[in-house]
């Protein structure tokens, strides 16, 4: 990792008696890295998730889980999205948003009563 690197470089530097250097901008590198990796690892995850969904047939849908998966999908892209306003991010919030606008057919889809 970076800070690993960091340290490995400024110890090399003290070993040759060289002036040591200050890393100002590591902690915002990690930072901003760190929110990009969850930004885009939470959009393949769900992208992921409703393909299993897409591909699942109507009958053995957990329609209760796939409710649950997107509003916490939602909650999360909306904390992501006060972070990071970008492409990829609304791209997460408006993929989230379709999904989450269909969660009362996929609940009445899944509807035990309804099956029968």
């Amino acid at each position: 990792n970076m800070r690993s690197r960091t340290e490995k470089f400024s110890e090399y530097k003290r070993l040759f008696n060289a002036k040591s250097q200050e890393w100002t901008n590591l902690k915002d590198v990690e930072s901003q890295f760190a929110l990009r990796k969850e930004i885009w690892s939470t959009l393949a995850e769900f992208d992921r998730i409703t393909e299993t969904w897409k591909n699942t047939d109507h009958e053995k849908i957990d329609a209760e889980e796939i409710e649950r998966v997107i509003q916490q999908t939602y909650i999360k892209a909306h904390k992501l999205s006060r972070k990071s306003q970008d492409q990829v991010t609304s791209h997460l919030k408006e993929t989230v948003k379709l999904w989450r606008e269909r969660i009362p057919v996929i609940l009445m889809i899944g509807n035990k009563d309804l099956k029968q």
